[in-house]
């Protein structure tokens, strides 16, 4: 009997042991060299660099990016893939974004015809190419809205009349794009073919912030052709040609343009005044901004203000603050190498002005009008003639 019951136990305590023993194995034969099932493996998850969120279908084709606008309710946004887009004239008239998946990647093409025409609305493009539109006004994007614009890029657009890229008829934000090769072919001081990248027309508004504008060419007056209110900070103007105003021509008795803390560099007027910005009976604030290179036929190689307006008691006014003018031109028989200011006052402090050359006026140049300099540098600019009006 007790020889039985010794078994029994024994018994017992073997079955526990082994129990004991494979409970405490899991974890080595989960990677040892018996293990008999492979194990589970966690797959990282996808990184989502694109900036569709994730479960949101994209529009892949020009149909459907025309459907989807149709049918979206507003305050949408419509998601578009890498790809090409082929419109001409597409109309928005409700208050949409359109979000691309970047400047080289979401590509819209005019293939000759102007790409959008954005009615009274809110809209907001992200991330987008605008390529190859033209029309008279506008040749990629009309709007008569609020449109705003978010790291986009405008090349080779064009119009034969006005605004080669964009013509702005309300309020346009631009933010962080690019603009190069857009053109408004046309025959200078006839008006047509200003304002190669954008028009802003009279009692309009446009506001522009760390974007560069590049190699665009106007007949006739400015990369920017300013007519409302325009105000610019950050932004970069480089080699933009134009009759006259290469980069900023502002014009009218009610437009004027803030321009702070903008490089303006080797811009050209290649039939009149201002290399890089032109004014002509109107108004501008310019503070805190780097000119470099910049060259005009007739005068101010680098600003040009153009004051009085004989047919009104309007006398616009020019301020220049805190800004770096070296090395701007203009030609041999040319005035005010960095600055000319005509019938009209200008005010410039706390500037520095070296190595700008001209026939007169190597630095500066006033005619008829009033000039105002206060703690300014002005040192190595050359001029052989030199005259009461004049600052070598």
């Amino acid at each position: 009997m007790k020889k039985n019951l010794i078994w029994t136990l024994l018994l017992l305590f073997a079955v526990a042991g082994i129990c004991s023993y494979g409970a405490g194995m899991v974890s080595a034969n989960s990677y040892g060299h018996h293990q008999t099932k492979p194990p589970v493996v966690t797959t990282p998850p996808v990184v989502n660099n694109s900036t569709t969120p994730v479960g949101v279908n994209t529009v892949n084709t020009t149909a459907q990016l025309t459907s989807a606008i149709s049918s979206a309710q507003a305050g949408s946004t419509i998601y578009l893939s890498s790809g090409t887009f082929s419109l001409s004239g597409l109309t928005i008239s409700k208050n949409i974004i359109l979000q691309g998946a970047g400047q080289n990647q979401t590509i819209l093409t005019g293939n000759g015809n102007r790409i959008l025409t954005i009615g009274n609305c809110q809209v907001t493009i992200n991330n987008m190419q605008f390529t190859d539109g033209s029309a008279s006004y506008g040749g990629a994007i009309q709007s008569s809205g609020t449109l705003t614009l978010n790291n986009d890029y405008f090349t080779r657009n064009t119009a034969s009349q006005y605004g080669g890229a964009i013509n702005n008829y309300n309020i346009l934000n631009v933010n962080n794009c690019l603009f190069t090769n857009n053109t408004t072919p046309g025959v200078f001081e006839i008006g047509y073919g200003s304002g190669s990248a954008i028009l802003n027309n009279a009692g309009c508004t446009m506001l522009v912030s760390g974007s560069t504008f590049s190699g665009n060419t106007a007949g006739s007056y400015g990369a920017i052709f300013q007519l409302g209110t325009g105000t610019f900070t950050n932004d970069n103007f480089i080699n933009n040609v134009a009759g006259e105003g290469g980069a900023l021509y502002t014009s009218g008795q009610v437009a004027n343009s803030q321009v702070v803390g903008c490089t303006f560099t080797d811009n050209q007027a290649v039939n009149g005044a201002g290399g890089a910005l032109s004014e002509y009976h109107s108004s501008s604030n310019v503070q805190n901004s780097t000119f470099t290179g910049n060259s005009a036929i007739l005068a101010g190689g680098a600003i040009y203000n153009d004051g009085q307006d004989t047919s009104s008691s309007v006398i616009s006014t020019i301020t220049v603050n805190g800004c770096t003018f070296t090395n701007n031109s203009v030609s041999s028989t040319a005035t005010g190498g960095a600055i000319m200011t005509y019938d009209g006052p200008m005010i410039v402090s706390n500037s520095v002005f070296t190595g700008n050359t001209a026939s007169d006026g190597g630095a500066l140049f006033n005619y008829g009008g009033s000039f105002v300099l206060t703690d300014n540098t002005v040192s190595g600019n050359s001029a052989p003639q030199i005259t009461q009006t004049s600052g070598g």
